[in-house]
């Protein structure tokens, strides 16, 4: 876009924005869970802390067991931190693919 102003001469104004995404830092979430030695997530048991950058934690979202976001969880099951010992999520390596319900 460009704008005249009389015999001065041509202002442009660039309306492009641009961000480097990789000096961008993720903003980490931490979320405490519920598990249990022998895998069983529906039995209250000890508390873990897990990481994620997702900014809202579900399917989809990446766990890490460090704030760092470089060690993957090793869970295959964690409560539901909103609902403990009612539900859980299941992880497929350390991302979450689905819900359960437990019974």
């Amino acid at each position: 876009m460009a704008i005249q102003i009389g015999n001065q001469g041509t202002i442009t104004i660039s309306t492009r924005i641009t961000v480097d995404s990789a000096k961008q830092s993720p903003v980490v979430q931490s979320y405490a869970f519920s598990v249990s030695p022998d895998g069983n997530v529906c039995s209250l048991g000890a508390d873990v802390t897990v990481y994620t950058a997702s900014p809202i934690f579900g399917i989809g979202s990446i766990l890490y067991t460090n704030i760092e976001l470089t060690i993957p969880t090793t869970y295959s099951q964690v409560s539901n931190p909103n609902n403990p010992g009612q539900d859980y999520f299941i992880l497929t390596g350390n991302t979450v693919t689905s819900t359960g319900v437990c019974d």
